[in-house]
Order: structure tokens, then C-alpha cells, then sequence
């Protein structure tokens, strides 16, 4: 009995261990695109297989729509976040989807999360856990029991990779739920430091917005050159002037950058030619010098 015992603690013991998942994921969902975290805390390198499916529920089930192509399979430093930008297909029939987003972690176990959200008259809706029934209470539509976000930001597309000193774009979607002026930036950083060749706000612009309005806005940026090899933080932000402040809508992505050497050949003027021979007198000196000699015999020869 006590053997028996003793083996259901271990048991017990060993799934334990194995149910604390190394790997924390989080992520934002936005309309076409989702945005997906994951933090090792772990001391130690972490493999895992990341897998994202778009799934709408019917008849009480989750049936397969679609896998979104940037499942894959990776690897996290110790303590380190990477993070996954991925497009799918925003479905157009009205109901209830999610996207399921599941990392496998290689020789342990897995951590996972649903991003909810709701196909109506309204559009897309975020969702939560909790649903309720749109008011019409023949109506099969969902809606999302918590608030639409007035501003919505995604990111289309962005470099995995950059080089400092080299001008780079990124291409977002910004989608406003009400009529509103937003000034729009992006910036690289890292901590408290700012390392945007152009500033914290230097490529900022403002755009107006009506309501349920979307714009898709090309960003330039460069990296400066004193940032060494490594990950960066790469912030795309919408300002928005709420009375005597701001409310500031924002989607981070990490982005590797490599520091090349300024090539300072590149700044400097062409050299002159020099337009005498080494040791002899400038050309421009010696034509009058020349054209004066008429002039000078025949003053010597009234003198003498």
C-alpha cells in the first residue's frame, strides 16, 4: 500500500513539473492579422513547434477554417520574447471564430490560448470568454461583452532583419472607431534608449480619421549606428489628443539589427586636380607672363 502510494506522489510530482510550461504566450488580435508572444522563463534554450488555426464554432463545436501559414517551428533564447506576426483570411460570414494559438515545447509540455472574436453588423469585434446575445433575441449573431477599441493597429509588414544606417519600411493598418486626428509614428528601441536614426516622433504625421475609416500607412525608418548586433524593439504608435493629453494606441514587434561600420569614403569630397606640375608655376600664371614679353622689349628699347 505504501508502494502504491508512494508512486502516485511521484506520478503526481513528475506531471507537475512537466504541466509548468517554460514558455509564456500572449499576443493581440486585430483584424486580418494577430500578433503572437512568447516569453521563455526559463534559464535555458527553449525549442518548441508554434501552430495558429483560425476556427469558427458550429453547432457548439470548433471546426477548422483555416492554418495560418506562419506555423512553424523555433527556438527562444534564456529569458528571451519572440514574437510571431501572422495574417489570416478575416472571415465575412456573421458568427463566433477564434485563433486558436498552440506552442508545443519540445521534450515537455505545451501552452496555448484562444483569441476570440465575433463576425456581425458591426464588423469585427474582439472578443472574451463571455459572450451575450445581441439584443434581438431571434438573432444568432454574437457580440463581444467588452468594448471595441476606438483605435485598432496592426502591422502588415516589417523586415525580420535590418541593417543600421539603411532606410527600412514598415506598413500598418490603422482602423479608428470614431472620427478623431491621429499623429503616427514608429521608433526602435531598446529600455529607455532610442535608437531611430530619426528620433522618438522623427517620422510622426497626422491623419484624419472618420469614423469605422482605415488607413494603410508606409513608415520609413533607419536604425542608428551605435547600435550593436542584437534584438530591438520596433514600436508603431497612434497619438491620440484626449483633452489636455493623450492616449497612446501601440503594437510592439522585436527586430534583429546589424551593425555595420559608417563608411565615412562615402561623405568625403572628390579630390581636386591639380592643374600644374609638381614643383612648376599654375598655367594660369604663365599665359600673362608670356602674353607680357611684346610689351616689355618695347619699353627697353625706348629707354636705351
Amino acid at each position: 500500500m505504501v508502494n502504491v502510494y508512494a508512486t502516485f506522489l511521484l506520478i503526481l510530482l513528475l506531471f507537475s513539473l512537466a504541466s509548468a510550461a517554460e514558455l509564456k504566450l500572449t499576443g493581440e488580435l486585430h483584424p486580418g492579422s494577430i500578433l503572437v508572444m512568447l516569453q521563455n522563463t526559463a534559464d535555458r534554450e527553449v525549442s518548441f513547434a508554434l501552430k495558429l488555426q483560425l476556427k469558427e464554432k458550429t453547432g457548439g463545436e470548433w471546426k477548422l477554417v483555416e492554418t495560418l501559414k506562419c506555423s512553424t517551428n523555433s527556438s527562444v533564447g534564456p529569458l528571451q520574447q519572440k514574437d510571431f506576426n501572422c495574417s489570416y483570411t478575416t472571415p465575412i460570414e456573421s458568427g463566433q471564430y477564434k485563433i486558436y494559438a498552440r506552442a508545443s515545447i519540445v521534450g515537455s509540455t505545451y501552452t496555448y490560448r484562444d483569441f476570440l472574436f465575433n463576425i456581425s453588423g458591426n464588423g469585427f469585434v474582439p472578443g472574451q470568454n463571455k459572450l451575450k446575445k445581441a439584443n434581438n433575441s431571434n438573432s444568432s449573431v454574437f457580440e463581444a461583452a467588452g468594448k471595441k477599441e476606438d483605435v485598432i493597429v496592426s502591422i502588415i509588414s516589417v523586415p525580420d532583419k535590418v541593417k543600421t544606417g539603411e532606410q527600412f519600411f514598415v506598413i500598418v493598418n490603422i482602423t479608428s472607431n470614431k472620427d478623431t486626428t491621429l499623429e503616427i509614428y514608429s521608433y526602435v528601441y531598446e529600455g529607455k534608449t532610442c535608437y531611430s536614426f530619426l528620433g522618438w516622433k522623427g517620422n510622426s504625421k497626422k491623419y484624419k480619421f472618420t469614423k469605422g475609416e482605415t488607413k494603410t500607412l508606409n513608415l520609413t525608418d533607419i536604425v542608428s549606428h551605435d547600435a550593436v548586433n542584437g534584438t530591438y524593439q520596433l514600436k508603431v504608435r497612434a497619438r491620440e489628443t484626449v483633452g489636455a493629453g493623450f492616449k497612446d494606441h501601440d503594437i510592439v514587434k522585436t527586430i534583429e539589427v546589424e551593425q555595420v561600420p559608417v563608411d565615412l569614403f562615402k561623405e568625403l569630397p572628390k579630390e581636386a586636380k591639380k592643374p600644374e606640375a609638381d614643383g612648376g608655376l599654375p598655367i594660369q600664371l604663365l599665359l600673362p607672363l608670356f602674353g607680357s614679353i611684346p610689351l616689355v622689349a618695347i619699353i627697353l628699347k625706348k629707354i636705351l
